[in-house]
């Protein structure tokens, strides 16, 4: 047994023995054996009994079909999947492919561990059928995402979604939801993307949302008129009482910038360029305090306090303006002149 299958000469024999002593054919089975160079070669190998015309079984017919680029490009494709797993299971979430077949059902041809803890469920279970994760989905969001997919299919853009599950325990998770469709030659289409849970952040914007309310109502409640720039360009924050002393439309608010209101108050002050040369110097000079006072060409007088907005950490957030309307108090003392 000097050849290159050697290893495998006792194996081969003893195929070819039975096949000859029972008369039964081995057909298309996989074998894999090293060429004159030493490199690997996968065959299809099909071994039938040879038969002479009385029908006696006089040798062996083999049947080769080489299969080696195949194997290759099977084993890359398996080596770049095992790589991609064991990244994905460490990413935040599920990596996953979607798939919508014509008929309209949709299953996960591929998810990630990452399914358990989003979704409870194994990526076996969603293999075939979808159902049980989507079943998870919030009732007041279920009409809407499954929309969303829809059009996305109809029209393959990108889908993203935000959208809540809930869980038996009745416990509840907001999910964010990305992913690109492709059209698959059967018409079924294909999503490759990620879900990720987002309740934390949910839970802090509503946190964010509260407080922002609070404070505006709390803004509004005051008699002074307040505004809040954090750059020379940035409304911040702007109340009421604010835009009813300087005759400023709310729906015009919404669309102008921090320079542009300021020259809007600027135009209705006596000395506007004392007001504006002293607006650039704190814009310079971020944490300078001011008081004074300064008189509208209508005859109001409001006294006007700007201090930097500072975080704990001596962080910079902008600049907050207050005015109040003093008018009535500078004629009560004009009048004991």
């Amino acid at each position: 047994y000097s050849c290159i299958w050697a290893d495998k000469a006792e194996s081969y024999i003893a195929d070819d023995v039975q096949i000859m002593q029972s008369g039964v054919a081995r057909l298309r089975f996989e074998a894999h054996s090293l060429d004159a160079n030493g490199q690997s070669k996968w065959h299809w190998r099909s071994n039938l009994p040879l038969k002479d015309h009385n029908g006696e079984i006089i040798g062996i017919l083999g049947i080769y079909e080489d299969i080696t680029e195949r194997k290759l490009l099977e084993q890359a494709r398996l080596e770049v999947q095992e790589r991609f797993e064991k990244i994905a299971v460490n990413l935040p979430g599920i990596v996953y492919q979607l798939l919508r077949r014509l008929d309209g059902t949709l299953c996960f041809p591929f998810a990630s561990e990452g399914i358990h803890y989003i979704f409870r469920l194994s990526p076996e279970e969603v293999h075939e059928d979808a159902s049980k994760a989507f079943a998870m989905i919030h009732p007041n969001d279920y009409d809407d995402l499954m929309m969303s997919i829809e059009i996305s299919a109809k029209d393959l853009t990108l889908w993203q979604e935000e959208f809540r599950v809930c869980y038996e325990d009745g416990t509840m998770r907001w999910l964010f939801a990305k992913s690109l469709p492709e059209k698959q030659e059967n018409g079924d289409v294909l999503w490759h993307g990620f879900i990720m849970d987002i309740s934390v952040q949910k839970q802090l914007d509503l946190e964010l949302e509260s407080k922002q309310t609070l404070l505006e109502a709390q803004l509004d409640a005051t008699i002074d008129g307040v505004l809040v720039i954090d750059d020379p360009d940035k409304i911040v924050s702007i109340n009421q009482r604010f835009l009813e002393m300087f005759n400023f439309p709310k729906d015009v608010v919404k669309k102008t910038d921090g320079k542009h209101l300021l020259a809007y108050v600027a135009s209705l002050i006596k000395y506007p360029d004392q007001f504006l040369q002293k607006v650039k110097y704190f814009y310079e000079h971020i944490n300078e305090y001011s008081t004074g006072e300064i008189e509208l060409n209508n005859g109001k007088i409001f006294e006007r306090y700007s201090a930097p907005v500072l975080g704990k950490n001596g962080s910079h957030y902008g600049r907050i303006w207050t005015f109040h309307d003093i008018t009535n108090r500078k004629l009560e003392q004009q009048a004991l002149i």
